[in-house]
């Protein structure tokens, strides 16, 4: 198991700028910021990429909830995947059921995303008010004392007959175990506020920055390791 102080990598959150891009330009409606209802839209986009509830961001965007649930699994993927880098891990490393109980997890700590989203103004700025997800930090310890339980098994070949599959089911399990502990109450650290602008381009679609929309990403999960 490997450790740093910055959990998701900066090809991670490249990927995952990419995915927001591809989210947040769906949008194809007209009239002026001042008719567009910003608020609305941004919370909307938020509930459909970080809790699964599709149908206001289905409504803005006009397009499918299949269409918008893929991405959002394909979001739920890249967590997964930054997941399992905090253990040393890779998604070729899981055999599918062991993976797909990661996704599971995944949601479930998405779902537990705070965010207030106010009023827009007049031009369109909004100011989201995100309470960020703290799980990594609030895991950290019990993780380390499994990893050197689970090292010092290992040493003393306890897993010697395992198959591969066997031998990541015994460790993967616990660690699912572990985060699960951790949902109820889950940690958050101190609120951030970040304002995006959201304004038509010249074929009145409406959106943000792909900045504006990785830092809402990175906001909300702490990825920092104190």
């Amino acid at each position: 198991i490997k450790y740093r102080g910055e959990i998701c990598t900066k090809t991670t959150k490249k990927i995952i700028a990419c995915l927001l891009i591809l989210m947040m330009t769906a949008s194809i409606l007209a009239g002026c910021s001042q008719r567009f209802d910003c608020s609305g839209y941004i919370k909307g986009m938020l509930d459909a990429m970080y809790k699964g509830d599709f149908a206001r961001h289905v409504t803005d965007t006009q397009t499918s909830k299949d269409e918008v649930e893929e991405i959002y699994l394909e979001g739920i993927d890249i967590e997964s995947q930054v997941l399992l880098d905090f253990l040393g891990l890779t998604k070729e490393d899981l055999p599918d059921d062991v993976y797909n109980e990661v996704m599971e997890l995944m949601k479930d700590i998405y779902s537990y995303s705070k965010y207030e989203v106010k009023e827009a103004d007049k031009d369109g700025y909004v100011d989201i008010v995100i309470t960020p997800i703290d799980i990594y930090n609030d895991v950290y310890e019990e993780i380390m004392n499994f990893g050197t339980e689970f090292a010092e098994r290992n040493n003393n070949y306890e897993f010697s007959d395992y198959t591969d599959e066997e031998y990541i089911h015994a460790f993967m399990d616990p660690v699912i175990e572990i985060f699960r502990k951790h949902l109820d109450p889950i940690a958050y650290s101190d609120p951030v506020t970040i304002t995006v602008h959201v304004v038509p381009d010249s074929n009145n679609v409406y959106g943000i920055t792909d900045e504006e929309q990785q830092e809402i990403d990175m906001t909300l999960i702490n990825y920092t390791l104190d």
